[in-house]
């Protein structure tokens, strides 16, 4: 169930949390699934936001409480975990069934059931969620804790090498990035930092917040090995990881 209308608090005792993260994600799995069948993009997950749900279903377990004001104040845990947010929003349930998967599915299917649980789910608005689960033995009970924000993005953005070239001792390196679309707020590629080392030499800077594409590098010698490593930036600040292409004339 995920509502009800007469709450028992009873002492903390014999609560663990959700003993893996495969159970958490395998729920937020399901939700992005249907996000898609109803042309949505899929909520992604954010560190700060997740420990949130987590700290707040454990609360839930804790106290046996079913309650959105039990666990403490949301926008004051967000902002303890520096998650920057427009706007936020929480469901929340438990329930009996067997734990583990069963349990996962379960607590899916009443808050599908539930419109105002499933219009959180299926939001036009949010962006990030934190997925948090914890089980209570001495009633057998898993409380689960969705919390979703809107936020700016967050989310590192990637570069792809697409190959290199080699004309003479010139070789070209070519590259694309791409930013995870978001529901709302995806910030979208600004600008590469790139930098080249030959052997096992150190990287040296070549370019940084370049819009280019391709770069070239001339007079190369054979027997070596030259390598030109990228990485891309958003418009939100946000840096992605180097990606490496290795040529040998």
């Amino acid at each position: 169930m995920l509502a009800i209308l007469a709450l028992l608090i009873v002492p903390a005792h014999n609560v663990e949390a959700a003993t893996t993260t495969d159970l958490e994600y395998g729920l937020l799995a399901k939700i992005n699934e249907a996000r898609a069948e109803h042309g949505l993009r899929p909520l992604r997950g954010n560190t700060g936001v997740w420990a949130v749900a987590g700290t707040r279903a454990a609360r839930l377990a804790s106290t046996n409480i079913l309650s959105h004001s039990v666990p403490g104040s949301i926008a004051a845990q967000l902002n303890a975990r520096d998650v920057q947010w427009y706007a936020y929003g929480e469901d929340i349930g438990y329930t009996r069934a067997r734990r583990g998967a069963a349990a996962v599915d379960e607590l899916f299917r009443l808050w599908k059931a539930s419109p105002p649980h499933w219009q959180l789910m299926m939001s036009s608005n949010y962006n990030y969620i934190g997925v948090g689960l914890a089980y209570r033995a001495s009633n057998n009970k898993t409380f689960g804790s969705l919390v979703f924000t809107e936020s700016r993005d967050v989310t590192r953005p990637r570069a792809y090498m697409d190959g290199a070239s080699l004309n003479g001792s010139t070789a070209t390196w070519s590259w694309h990035g791409a930013d995870p679309v978001l529901q709302t707020h995806t910030a979208g590629i600004r600008s590469y930092d790139v930098q080249t080392s030959r052997d096992s030499g150190s990287w040296r800077t070549v370019a940084s917040g370049t819009t280019a594409t391709s770069r070239s590098w001339g007079g190369l010698s054979p027997g070596h090995i030259y390598r030109m490593r990228v990485r891309a930036r958003d418009r939100a600040g946000n840096v992605g990881a180097w990606v490496i292409l290795r040529v040998r004339p």
